[in-house]
């Protein structure tokens, strides 16, 4: 079998020490057409240069978990796209958080989008959420896939998300 029937995107095949750009191709959801209004394709193209020899990186890897890393990213197509007005950090350098959360959860990017809706009428909460730019659900990276495969139950499996942030300011540097 190869790297895809095993559940790894194509995008992140092994190959040691890559560094440049990685285009991720996703369908606009908006509404439930192959096209828009105006006749064009909904897929969508965003570029990302992931930092992975940063030593601003962090990541946790273990035989249990959800393998977090959290990288350094460049993009121009994100760094495009409008701020939400409701949030204070003026960063422009962006961070990407790579894991593998359990497919049965509710998805961080909902969580999120709930604590935003909160955020815009609550001024205890106001200012304290990062501000997720972008995410990604790489349905075909389902860890579902191999364990099926494999003749084991898929309870508990995982699939590959992608969320981008604006770089928050560490701790140690706010002024009180």
């Amino acid at each position: 079998m190869g790297y895809k029937q095993w559940g790894l995107h194509p995008l992140f095949e092994p190959e040691p020490g890559y560094e440049g750009e990685i285009i991720v191709e996703y369908e606009d959801d908006t509404n439930n057409d192959d096209r828009d209004k105006k006749g064009q394709d909904k897929r969508k193209r965003v570029d990302l240069t992931l930092d992975l020899r940063s030593e601003k990186r962090a990541t946790h890897f273990g035989l249990r978990g959800r393998a977090t890393a959290v990288i350094p990213v460049k993009s121009k197509a994100l760094s495009a796209l409008p701020r939400r007005s409701h949030f204070f950090n003026e960063s422009t350098e962006l961070v990407a958080k790579l894991f593998w959360p359990e497919e049965a959860r509710q998805s961080e990017p909902e969580i999120l989008e709930e604590v935003y809706k909160i955020a815009k009428d609550d001024p205890d909460v106001l200012g304290h959420v990062p501000q997720m730019v972008w995410f990604h659900k790489f349905e075909d990276t389902s860890t579902a896939i191999t364990r099926k495969a494999l003749g084991i139950d898929d309870a508990g499996s995982r699939v590959l998300y992608i969320i981008v942030f604006r770089k928050l300011d560490p701790i140690t540097t706010l002024n009180w």
